[in-house]
């Protein structure tokens, strides 16, 4: 009996007429779909976040993620060196466009994230190295006697006198960068800066070490997936994103929010490709037997 329906659905799938008889049945359940009513939806949802097996599949999407990451790294790598294109050449005027118009707008950075970013030691050296170049140049410019400060180690004395102001250059810095009236100004900064990314060659940074990094940033991944405390976390998050979608949406259907939102119909007729892919699939050893074995318990009861 299997396998005489394993040979049923093998020829049955290239039929046009059961083609033609897929595809309405795809198109039926497209429709099905947009009458779910969204707060229904989102019980079902809940409930599988609840009782989903997070142990398992963190122990499975852990070591793939970092099989992928490791074995895809020198083959996109590749392909970038191939390519070489730019943001600026991948993309059409119009999209770049719309990115850049997102970008530059104007964002809340807390204050204290600002103070503890210009803090750090590395821009404080910045700070005292730009504030040293510019007096060094400034005094040589005018003094006569620049050189022989010069030769006397003032230099350097210039810039260990420029170190115990540098709580108060900080503060300066994180007043400019968080105050209202420079909110344009930074604006236009990000809009250059994107401007700038997006011109930029692939090829230009192919002196990083990505392919030796590409086993420790694959590690980093996969343990961050299997982190149980994350999981954990993530898991009361999305409950508690449900909860909030189905309050403000549950009263609706997915076909009612669609209109709601101008959103066109997604149904349409698959194309042959695709139904090449269903019926390859559908006339498969495991599908063909799990329905032989179906119709036999059915024929029996």
């Amino acid at each position: 009996m299997s396998k005489e329906v394993q040979e049923y659905f093998k020829k049955r799938v290239t039929e046009p007429e059961y083609r033609n008889r897929l595809n309405q049945f795809v198109k039926e359940a497209m429709q099905e779909i947009l009458d779910w009513n969204i707060g229904e939806a989102c019980d079902d949802l809940t409930a599988g976040v609840q009782q989903a097996d997070q142990k398992s599949m963190a122990e499975f999407l852990g070591p793939l993620a970092k099989a992928l990451i490791i074995s895809g790294t020198p083959i996109i790598k590749s392909h970038i060196e191939e390519k070489n294109l730019s943001l600026q050449e991948r993309f059409g005027s119009e999209s770049l466009d719309a990115w850049r118009t997102a970008i530059s707008q104007p964002v809340e950075i807390p204050r204290d994230t600002v103070k503890a970013i210009v803090q750090q030691p590395a821009v404080k050296e910045l700070f005292v190295s730009i504030i040293h170049d510019s007096i060094i140049g400034f005094n040589k410019k005018v003094n006569p006697l620049a050189g022989a400060m010069a030769a006397f180690g003032m230099d350097k004395q210039i810039k260990d006198f420029i170190i115990p102001f540098m709580d108060s250059v900080t503060q300066i810095a994180t007043d400019f960068m968080v105050d209202d009236n420079n909110k344009n100004m930074f604006q236009d900064f990000s809009a250059k800066i994107f401007d700038i990314v997006i011109a930029e060659k692939p090829a230009d940074y192919m002196g990083m070490p990505i392919e030796s990094n590409a086993e420790k940033f694959a590690d980093a991944v996969s343990i961050t997936i299997q982190d149980a405390k994350a999981q954990e976390d993530a898991k009361k998050s999305a409950i508690e994103i449900i909860a909030k979608v189905k309050a403000q949406f549950g009263a609706r259907t997915v076909r009612q929010y669609l209109e709601d939102n101008k959103i066109k119909d997604p149904t349409r007729d698959l194309t042959e490709w695709e139904k090449d892919i269903i019926c390859k699939h559908l006339a498969g050893n495991a599908f063909s037997s799990f329905m032989a074995e179906e119709i036999a318990k059915y024929k029996g009861s």
